[in-house]
């Protein structure tokens, strides 16, 4: 095997930092130590991910990780059944939801996520962090209001 492209989550970064301005880089990870609590989903994207860039620095040069972090992933169900995030979805858009919530949501559609994922699995030396073997990703975000 010479590539693993693993998808983790936004929230292997992004949680437990104070508000910030500036992106988050390859460099950044969940604050699992801060004051504010960290969730049980974020704390978990963070600890599997970074087990997985243990993983990769211990095969050395053998296989190359190449991690995606994105924001709230949504798109077209392939079940019949709508799902939880589909459910809150779709209260906010027919109305069951009383009143009108000031929401900012960054999303990115699950098809634009395979898409990256197929781009990277073809062409991933072009995405390369600063390292030159491995690549963590945080290139898939959109902003909804």
């Amino acid at each position: 095997m010479k590539r693993v492209i693993l998808t983790s989550s936004v929230a292997a970064v992004s949680a437990g930092h104070p508000s910030r301005t500036t992106p988050f880089t390859e460099e950044d990870w969940s604050d699992l130590e801060s004051s504010k609590p960290v969730a049980a989903y974020p704390k978990s994207k963070t600890i599997a991910e970074r087990a997985a860039w243990e993983w990769a620095k211990e095969a050395g040069n053998a296989t190359e990780l190449v991690t995606v972090n994105p924001v709230l992933v949504f798109g077209p169900i392939i079940t019949k059944e709508a799902k939880t995030s589909v459910q809150a979805v779709k209260k906010l858009m027919d109305g069951s939801v009383p009143g009108c919530p000031a929401l900012y949501i960054s999303s990115v559609d699950v098809r634009d996520v395979s898409c990256f994922q197929f781009i990277l699995s073809n062409h991933v030396r072009h995405f390369h962090a600063r390292d030159g073997n491995t690549s963590k990703l945080h290139s898939l975000v959109g902003t909804t209001s």
